[in-house]
């Protein structure tokens, strides 16, 4: 078949046309996977979070306005005159400062985490950690410029960043969620894989999907797919970058960040100038001056301009905070041993005197050595964790004693629960209040009665905090 055309309306709305998706099923094997199913975010005037923050302070003590830019070298600036200024954080940082703060009675400070060469998964476990640090606090607004990188053949192929860049994207912008920031997301410009220098393009190799061939093709041109504008002009395109940003579009629809969609931008300059214009000479991954304005610029000011600024005369509430939700992607085991062990996998980083709501749920096979659940705290914390399963007397699973117990927190011994070499299921919820130090929670497990018999915590069991206060 021919190569598939991407429609500007069908993108925009989060949907894969129907060519392309024949195009995944009977070629590729990989239809019914991540097709890009929800639809995208409209542009929106609800920064409830930080115009929270803004319209409660106290002029007195009116603290700080803190913004955190996570991205690549596009987040950097690179090739700019004056990347202070021209790089998309600190672009949209100046436009929303006057509408966000009209009497100037509140210091802004941008912290520009991005950083050259890297990747959404590494913003996420690195990058989003060290601006905190590096900016004081946490932040009332967090910006998100990944997505070049993301989408190199290489990356793209072994899953490091795609799937996983709609992964370890959610976790990033549910941590920044759960320490009170709002959150903007841009999709990338990109040009398009036959115009990339052979040592830029990397040979996919052999792909980790189950297909097994690169996807669409190992090649330059058999990677470049036709997008076709809302206008009819017609543009060459890079397929795994645009897929990489069907992937951020609904990365921002699923979590309700805020979507600014310089991609669209960045087509139509691209059919009205050339990409050779977008580029300075001997560049071909970051945008020149005109590559910026006419795409994360123009997405920058059409989302400043719908913000309606009479709304902040009011002092809205903020938003519930959504729950983090992480679970085992192998089984662990406990043997031999009676003392709580912090679960590797599991866990949610929190702040100082913050409240949290915690599930867990465990999945196990209960040997002679049963199996008991815990947590393990930031120092100072408090609270109360509870369970219930079945009693470690339990003869079988089907109609065995239940126990359903408690403890106060902090507790080094955990809850007992038992299985009689079965599987089983037990449901663990508590309360924890951090006190003033910051942390991680992460649930614990042992043996109840020490054996050489492993109790074995399966896939799939998983932990979940919410933040309430």
């Amino acid at each position: 078949m021919g190569v598939p055309r991407l429609v500007s309306a069908d993108v925009d709305s989060g949907k894969l046309p129907d060519v392309v998706l024949d195009y995944l099923s009977n070629n590729l094997d990989i239809a019914g996977g991540d097709n890009g199913s929800a639809t995208a975010q409209p542009m929106t005037a609800a920064l409830t979070r930080a115009l929270a923050s803004t319209a409660t302070n106290d002029d007195s003590a009116p603290g700080t306005f803190r913004i955190i830019g996570l991205g690549s070298s596009v987040g950097v600036g690179a090739t700019l005159p004056d990347p202070s200024t021209q790089a998309p954080v600190n672009r949209l940082a100046a436009r929303l400062k006057p509408v966000l703060i009209p009497l100037s009675n509140k210091p802004v400070a941008v912290t520009n985490q991005s950083v050259n060469g890297t990747a959404i998964l590494t913003g996420y476990e690195t990058h989003y950690p060290a601006g905190k640090t590096a900016a004081g606090g946490n932040p009332n607004l967090v910006v998100i410029a990944y997505g070049m990188n993301d989408g190199m053949p290489g990356a793209y192929h072994t899953g490091q960043t795609y799937p996983s860049v709609y992964t370890f994207g959610r976790k990033l912008v549910e941590q920044a969620q759960s320490d009170g920031a709002d959150v903007v997301i841009f999709t990338t410009p990109h040009p398009n894989t036959n115009f990339m220098t052979d040592s830029m393009w990397v040979t996919p190799g052999t792909s980790s999907y189950p297909s097994n061939p690169p996807i669409p093709a190992d090649n330059k041109a058999g990677s470049t797919v036709q997008y076709v504008n809302a206008d009819g002009t017609s543009v060459p395109a890079s397929y795994r970058h645009v897929r990489v940003n069907e992937s951020l579009r609904r990365l921002a629809a699923d979590t309700g960040a805020i979507l600014l969609d310089a991609e669209k931008y960045w087509f139509k300059a691209v059919a009205k100038y050339g990409l050779g214009a977008l580029f300075d000479t001997n560049e071909y991954a970051h945008p020149n001056l005109l590559g910026h304005q006419q795409s994360y610029w123009l997405a920058i000011d059409e989302f400043v301009n719908s913000l309606n600024t009479a709304s902040l005369a009011a002092a809205p509430k903020p938003v519930p905070y959504s729950p983090l939700v992480t679970y085992r992607v192998d089984a662990t085991t406990r043997t031999s041993s009676t003392t709580l062990a912090a679960d590797s996998q599991l866990g949610v980083d929190v702040g100082a005197n913050q409240v949290w709501e915690v599930e867990i749920g465990a999945y196990y096979t209960g040997t002679t050595g049963d199996l008991r659940i815990g947590l393990a705290l930031p120092s100072g914390a408090s609270g109360r964790l509870g369970v219930t399963g079945f009693a470690t007397n339990a003869t079988g699973v089907e109609s065995g004693p239940s126990t359903h117990r408690s403890v106060a927190l902090p507790d080094t011994y955990g809850l007992p629960v038992g299985g009689n070499d079965a599987d089983a299921f037990a449901l663990a919820r508590g309360i924890v209040r951090v006190g003033s130090t910051s942390g991680s929670i992460k649930p614990q497990w042992s043996q109840d009665t020490s054996s050489s018999s492993a109790t074995t915590i399966y896939r799939d069991s998983y932990f979940k905090a919410t933040r309430i206060a």
